[in-house]
């Protein structure tokens, strides 16, 4: 049996990505039916259903791919001998996401915002309880090579490698988005709930 399935030029493993599969199959009916039932074109909406799913497909493996970092014998001298894998968190994703968007557009690539908002102001302002939190940002053609470069970090420092192997965090949220030259945007919330 096959391992792998075709879903737009994109391929989809068998197993763990079965929910992205999923979600991308419903996105894309989704797509299509309001294709059908506005006067926009079909193609417009099912380019826009299959970037929704693709930046979902992008956001799961991102988390499979911390958490298999975090929870590696490789790591255990920095996230202990036995890290557990971090939960996720919705509303830590949309918080993620909206951060995410913005640099997509063209934000100042940095934690704070133009208003001046801190990471831990805007998980405030979303009734976030955390006792304590990082982010993670990321520019990449790809979520394996922003994931490699956080991982080749400095170990035993407090950075982005140090944020996903946090012993005292239990809880993240990732928000992806492409930008207008197909660059990926990436920010990680990570928290120890309250």
């Amino acid at each position: 049996m096959n391992d792998t399935h075709e879903l737009n030029g994109n391929t989809v493993k068998q197993g763990t990505s079965r929910t992205a599969l999923a979600v991308a199959i419903l996105v894309v009916m989704i797509g299509l039916s309001a294709g059908k039932a506005s006067a926009a074109p079909a193609p417009k909406a099912v380019s826009a259903s299959i970037a929704v799913a693709s930046t979902a497909s992008a956001e799961l493996q991102m988390f499979q791919l911390l958490n298999n970092d975090r929870t590696a014998p490789a790591q255990a001298a920095e996230a202990g001998p036995n890290a557990q894998p971090l939960t996720w968190d919705p509303k830590l994703a949309a918080v993620a996401r909206a951060r995410t968007q913005e640099l997509a557009n063209g934000a100042a690539f940095q934690h704070v915002t133009a208003d001046g908002s801190q990471p831990w102001d805007r998980l405030n302002k979303a009734g976030i309880q955390w006792v304590s939190m990082g982010e993670n940002l990321a520019m990449d053609q790809s979520v394996a090579k922003a994931e490699a470069a956080f991982m080749s970090e400095a170990k035993f420092q407090e950075n982005h490698r140090g944020n996903i192997v946090n012993k005292t965090f239990t809880s993240v949220g990732i928000g992806i988005a492409v930008g207008p030259d197909g660059t990926l945007y990436i920010t990680e919330e990570f928290v120890q709930a309250r």
